[in-house]
This record gives structure tokens, C-alpha cells and sequence, in this order.
């Protein structure tokens, strides 16, 4: 059962879903998607939000600071991961307008459930991500043959590329883990740690020097944890261990299927608005 929502969240989610539909037409039809079309999408969400600040004030109600504060890093985090994926080559300029826009038009306000991260404009990405490439996987597995990414698999878990994606498991996840007690946020939720991988996995090869130091951080304060806790430490150990054999188990036949299917127009448009719909869903 869906919780009562207000004219602003309605409003909101309204734009959001006209904004999916005009984007998909014009995406499906044309292979791109005007910038006016983003622009307009973005002002509505913005006049929705001067609106009803206005109303409220207007009625001598109170305004929730916390909601705007946390409206506004919303879109700044959305904005960011706009930029990395558009350096990680993921996103051209106008997915990462889109990207923002949804950010948006998803009200923090249908943020219901406490496991989830509770920006929405994360959780759409993940969740956008993980659509297209299942779609991108099925039909690479089609075209290349299970035999062929079988051989992927198990040549890249007997490469070199295993022990260093074990050394880097590691550094990050300390890393995480540390920036968790820190600051005591989400950062552990499954969409951000998903989100998280995916994203250093590819910026390692983006920006070497800077991934080196902090791998470097992260090895070191990781020793200094096996010296004070070498139990937990083996513990954690083997499960990073286990973790690397999987990441190369997942992101072998992943390559290969970009690499087979480079080139090729995918409906990103389609798949952001799915990804809105399915992140309603789940949170709300």
C-alpha cells in the first residue's frame, strides 16, 4: 500500500513520469534527446520547489530545512555521479543532464524505508545501471556463446589481474569501513557498496596515481588492524578473497560483452525512466 503523498511530492513524480515518456519517445525514434526538453524538466522542478516554499510561508506554515538541505545534496550527489560516469565513458553530456533532471523530479520525500541509501538520485543510477547492463548482458551472451566467456572467466581469474583486484578489495573496503565509523552515514547500504565497486573498478584505470595512494592508505590501515585484531582480520581476509574471484567472474564476460558490442546505440533514456519507476517502487 502506497503512504498518502502531498500536491509537492505529486507534483514532482507527475513531472518525473512525463519527463520518462518524452525522453523515451524521443530517444527510441531519434537516438538523442534534446537539451531543451532536460532544461524544461529541470526549471518545473525547480519552480515546484520555489512554489511550494511560498505556499508555506505564505500560510504561516513552517519550512523544513532538513527537506531542502537534504533536496539540494540530492541533486549535488546526482550532479557528481553525472562527472564520473562521464569520465569513466558511461555517460555522454546529455545522460548526464538527464541524470541530474531525475534527481530532481524524485522527491526525498518518498523515502520511506531505512536500508535503502536515502538519496534517490543514487539509488536511480544504481538501479538504472543494473537494468542496462542485464539488458547489454543478455544480448551479448546471445551473440558471443557461453563457451567463449567461459574461456574469459577462466583465463582472467588465473591473470594477475586476480591478486590486484584482492589488493584492491581490501584498501577500498578499509577505506569504506573507516569513513562509516567516521562519519556514521549509510555508506554500508547494498545500492551505495554496489554503486561504490562499480565505480572504482573503472576509475582506477582512469586516474592510476591518485588509486595507487589511496590503495596505499587503505593497505596501511588495514595492517595496522591485523596487528590489533589479526582474528577479525583473517576473517575479512578470506571473505575480500572470495570477493575478488567474483568481481572477475562478474566483470570478465561484462567486458567482453562491451567490448563485442562497442559502438552500439543503447535506448539510455528508456532504461533511466525504468529505473525511476523501479526506485519508486522499492522505496516507497
Amino acid at each position: 500500500m502506497f503512504p498518502a503523498i502531498d500536491a509537492h511530492t505529486a507534483l514532482l513524480l507527475a513531472g518525473a513520469l512525463v519527463y520518462g515518456i518524452v525522453t523515451t519517445y524521443y530517444d527510441i525514434k531519434t537516438r538523442r534527446v534534446p537539451n531543451t526538453i532536460t532544461l524544461l524538466a529541470i526549471a518545473y522542478a525547480i519552480a515546484v520547489n520555489v512554489a511550494t516554499i511560498i505556499g508555506i510561508h505564505a500560510t504561516g506554515g513552517q519550512i523544513n530545512g532538513k527537506y531542502i538541505a537534504d533536496q539540494i545534496l540530492n541533486t549535488l550527489l546526482a550532479t557528481i555521479v553525472g562527472i564520473v560516469f562521464y569520465y569513466m565513458d558511461f555517460a555522454g553530456p546529455a545522460d548526464g543532464k538527464m541524470i541530474i533532471a531525475y534527481s530532481m523530479l524524485l522527491p526525498v520525500s518518498i523515502y520511506h524505508r531505512g536500508y535503502f541509501w536515502p538519496y534517490p538520485g543514487i539509488t536511480h543510477v544504481a538501479v538504472t545501471y543494473i537494468i542496462a547492463y542485464t539488458y547489454i548482458a543478455v544480448k551479448g551472451t546471445h551473440n558471443i556463446g557461453l563457451t567463449k566467456m567461459a574461456d574469459k572467466i577462466r583465463a582472467d581469474i588465473l591473470s594477475a589481474q586476480t591478486p590486484r583486484t584482492f589488493i584492491y578489495i581490501i584498501a577500498f573496503a578499509t577505506i569504506l569501513q573507516e569513513l562509516n565509523r567516521v562519519v556514521q552515514t549509510k555508506l554500508n547500504s547494498p545500492v551505495f557498496v554496489l554503486l561504490y565497486v562499480f565505480a572504482l573498478y573503472h576509475l582506477l584505470k582512469k586516474f592510476k596515481k591518485a588509486a595507487n595512494a589511496a590503495t596505499i592508505a587503505g593497505i596501511v590501515i588495514y595492517a595496522t588492524r591485523a596487528i590489533l585484531n589479526p582474528i577479525q582480520t583473517i576473517r575479512q581476509t578470506i571473505v575480500f578473497a572470495a570477493m575478488a574471484i567474483g568481481l572477475q567472474i562478474l566483470f570478465a564476460p561484462m567486458q567482453l560483452i562491451l567490448k563485442e558490442s562497442k559502438g552500439e546505440k543503447i535506448p539510455l533514456a528508456l532504461f533511466l525512466f525504468a529505473g525511476a519507476i523501479v526506485t519508486v517502487l522499492l522505496v516507497w
